[in-house]
This record gives C-alpha cells, sequence and structure tokens, in this order.
C-alpha cells in the first residue's frame, strides 16, 4: 500500500538519522536548513545536541531576561563528535516577528562581537562520549545595549561564517505594567485577557506603535493569533473582547523519566542494554481525544537534564535510546511525529513515527540525554506544514497552559523594536498571581521536587 512504502521510505531515512548520530565522524553532518533568512531555534550539526538557552541559575527558565538588572542567561550544548571543537558565538538584533533587523550591529552591541567559548569539559564514565560546552552571556567583552529580540549564533572558530546552531533570546526593559487572566470560554478553549498600563512610556500613537505578541507554553511555533486591535482606555491597551485571544486548551504534556537505567519509573516499560547503549522503552501511549481531562503536573513541554548519582549532571548524564509507542486501530491520515523542546518543536525524520500495521501501532525512537522530558504527539498533512494535536491530545479548558506576552515599541523615529513589557499569565492561577521573576524561580524549584521524586 502506500502508507507501507511511505513507512519504509521513512524507516531507511530515520535509520540513518540514528547511524549518523551514534557513530563517530572526522568531520561534521550538516542539515540543509538556511539560517540566514529566518531566524530560529535551529541547528546544521547532528552531533551537536541538547542545546539549552535560559537565564542562569534557572534551568527551565525561558531565554528572557531583564536589561537593566544585570541579568544573564547560560549557554549549555554538547558536542558529541570524536575530538573537541573550538567555537564562537555572536549575536544579532531581530524585529518583534523574528526578522533579522537590517541596521548596524554597532547601534545595538559595544564589544567585539565574536566571542570565544572556553569552558568546555569531557562526559564522566558515560558510555557516549562527548564535550559539553557552557557559556555565560552577555559577558565583558560584549555587551547589548538596547532592549529587545536577539539571536545566539554559534559558529566554529575556523569558519565564523558557518553557523552551527542559532537560539532566540529576548531582553526587556521594564516599562510597562502588564495583568491579565486566562478564562474558560467552553469546554475545550481559553481566552487570554490582557491590560497593558504605559505608564510614563512616550507612545504618540499607543494603537499604532505598540505591538502585543502572546506565545503558549515557550514554543515559538504557537503564537496565538490576536484577531483585533486592544481597546485604548486613558493610559492603558486593554485586550478584553471575546475570542480577541484565544487558544486551543490542549492537555498536560506527556512524560518520562530516564534518570536511572536500573529501575523503572512511572512511565517506562523496561530498560534494555544492548551494547554499547541503553535503550528506553515506554509505556504504550493512546489518543487521548475522547478521554476525559486528568491533572498531573508538567513543565509545559521541557525538558531538565538529570542522572541518578550525578555529581555534574550536565557530565554525568548519558545518551540513550527512547523508544516511543502510540497505540490505534487504524492509522491517521497524516503524519504523526513526536514533538516537544528536546527537538526544538521541530518535524523531522527523526521523530517521525512509522505505523506497524500488524500491531496496530506508531512507533518512533530518539537518542536523547538522560532526564525528565515532556512531550506530545502531533499531527500533520504531507502537502502542508500546519501542526495540531486535537486528535491525539484532546483540548480541555482546564488544561494548566502559560503564556508568554511580550510588548514591543517601535516609534516613527525608531529602528529597533525595543521589548518594553512582560509577564507570563497561567491559565489556573489568576490575576494578581501573574509570575514575576522570583515567582518563576520558587515554581520552578516547587515543580522540580514533585516530578523528580
Amino acid at each position: 500500500s502506500n502508507i507501507s512504502n511511505i513507512n519504509k521510505l521513512r524507516i531507511a531515512k530515520n535509520l540513518f538519522v540514528i547511524l549518523i548520530t551514534t557513530l563517530d565522524f572526522g568531520g561534521k553532518i550538516y542539515a540543509q536548513n538556511d539560517l540566514s533568512e529566518n531566524v530560529c531555534d535551529c541547528s546544521r550539526d547532528s552531533l551537536i545536541r541538547t542545546i539549552l538557552l535560559f537565564r542562569k541559575g534557572w534551568d527551565l527558565s525561558p531565554p528572557v531576561v531583564y536589561f537593566r538588572e544585570n541579568e544573564k542567561l547560560d549557554l549549555e550544548f554538547d558536542d558529541l563528535g570524536e575530538r573537541p571543537a573550538s567555537y564562537n558565538y555572536s549575536v544579532a538584533g531581530c524585529t518583534y516577528d523574528w526578522k533579522l533587523n537590517d541596521i548596524g550591529e554597532s547601534e545595538y552591541i559595544e564589544g567585539f562581537n565574536n566571542e570565544p567559548i572556553y569552558d568546555r569539559n569531557p562526559s564522566v564514565n558515560t558510555l557516549r562520549s562527548y564535550t559539553h560546552y557552557s557559556a555565560v552571556l552577555p559577558d565583558d567583552n560584549l555587551n547589548i545595549t538596547r532592549s529587545g529580540n536577539y539571536v545566539l549564533r554559534v559558529s566554529g572558530q575556523d569558519d565564523p561564517q558557518k553557523i552551527i546552531f542559532t537560539r532566540r533570546f529576548c531582553l526587556v526593559d521594564r516599562l510597562t505594567d502588564i495583568t491579565g487572566s486566562v478564562t474558560f470560554p467552553d469546554d475545550k478553549h481559553q481566552e487570554i485577557h490582557i491590560e497593558i498600563d504605559l505608564g510614563d512610556l512616550a507612545v504618540d500613537n499607543p494603537l499604532g506603535e505598540i505591538r502585543t505578541v502572546v506565545i503558549k507554553n515557550y514554543d515559538w511555533n504557537n503564537v496565538i493569533k490576536i484577531t483585533s486591535p486592544p481597546q485604548l482606555q486613558g493610559n492603558k491597551l486593554v485586550y478584553d473582547l471575546p475570542y480577541q485571544i484565544e487558544a486551543d486548551g490542549g492537555n498536560e504534556f506527556r512524560y518520562f523519566n530516564s534518570k536511572n537505567t536500573r529501575i523503572t519509573s512511572e512511565r517506562i516499560d523496561r530498560v534494555e542494554f544492548r551494547p554499547p547503549y541503553y535503550h528506553f522503552y515506554l509505556k504504550q501511549d493512546e489518543p487521548r481525544e475522547l478521554q476525559p481531562y486528568f491533572s498531573y503536573t508538567d513543565i509545559d513541554g521541557r525538558y531538565y537534564i538529570d542522572a541518578t548519582n550525578a555529581r555534574d549532571r550536565y557530565l554525568d548524564a548519558d545518551y540513550v535510546f527512547v523508544h516511543f509507542q502510540l497505540k490505534t486501530d487504524q492509522p491517521f491520515t497524516s503524519e504523526v511525529y513526536i514533538y516537544g523542546a528536546f527537538n526544538d518543536y521541530k518535524i523531522n525524520d527523526a521523530s517521525y513515527m512509522t505505523y506497524d500495521p500488524d500491531r496496530s501501532v506508531y512507533r518512533g525512537t530518539l537518542f536523547l540525554k538522560q532526564g525528565y522530558y515532556n512531550y506530545t504527539y502531533v499531527l500533520k498533512d504531507y502537502n502542508h506544514t500546519r501542526l495540531w494535536s486535537d486528535r491525539t491530545e484532546g483540548d480541555h479548558s482546564e488544561t494548566e497552559n502559560d503564556y508568554q506576552v511580550f510588548v514591543y515599541l517601535r516609534t516613527p523615529v525608531s529602528d529597533f523594536d525595543q521589548l518594553v513589557g512582560y509577564t507570563i499569565l497561567n491559565s489556573v492561577r489568576k490575576t494578581e498571581e501573574t509570575i514575576s521573576n522570583s515567582d518563576l524561580n520558587n515554581n520552578i524549584k516547587k515543580t522540580l521536587e514533585e516530578i523528580m521524586k
């Protein structure tokens, strides 16, 4: 059948992806992504893995820091290549909708915009050896002078023009006050209500100069559509009309914990050692479209690296194969992918699932570093780029979701989108509990303590 033929081709591609991932090469393997035109969280190198960029000290925080409060970002990544390499990083300014800004970098950078990454260490007692790299940015030699959206670009020291991977981050200038709430118009959707107090911000035309962006669960592919302009009430911009900012409720993310190779955790069916790697087989999943909502703690699609008895989890955690299964009596008419922050919310051959008609199950395998992971299953039509998960995961208004709210200002005489406001609204906590940085830290700590027991 056509489905069987497609599956055979996909299986061959997946085997090739796994092969180039797990073998050592003298050189690098590059995917065919063009990173020069569209700003994204992308990688060109299959041997660069587990790329993390977060507010210093808080692994699960998004890469958003306050511009005038001396906050820093941590960059962490692994190179699975046979020999250690040398890398540099640079930054570039972006528009509010993540296009490269065409002004000169001297307009927003002071210092040298091509900094070496000095901190590198080999993995410790792992079956899959790797070199771990880390950096704190901005540093003393690279100072960013304006708030806004930026892209971090990491390249080899021998060829600064060849970008290895990119990561988006944001610098916020706290010039507005944002409050809001999430309500439930029906049993499948959530409405986001936002009030932006412009305070003393000098804006002649708020409706024309202010732009608001809302994304769900830290996934830049999941920008929530704003269907109409806000109302101007005095010095405030208010979004509170029905259906003005509405999102599908979705469901809590699925999860697994691979930190222990000797004891199976809740979602692990079995662990096998097949030299030279451990293999984690997850318990069989089922579509949740028709299942009732069940509340539990997740980390909104993200992941946390860890290994049992690790002294330094970034160096001691190993790479393992994780095997996924999605049980369904009939195959979907769309392609099925494993989806989450672990693969930069991308769909590709590695995350594609093949259907086994003999056992009525979709199967997929990923090569991941040990830790706690959130994931979901998404569908994509063969000839379209749109992704959706209502048939695999269901939609419930009760679902706990985070909504990041970004407020940008560009005046008629400006050439840069300043980021003048930011907050996180949660669908469970009320308006007065809008997350500040200290609240976010406490929430992250509490969540990790609960899920890593």
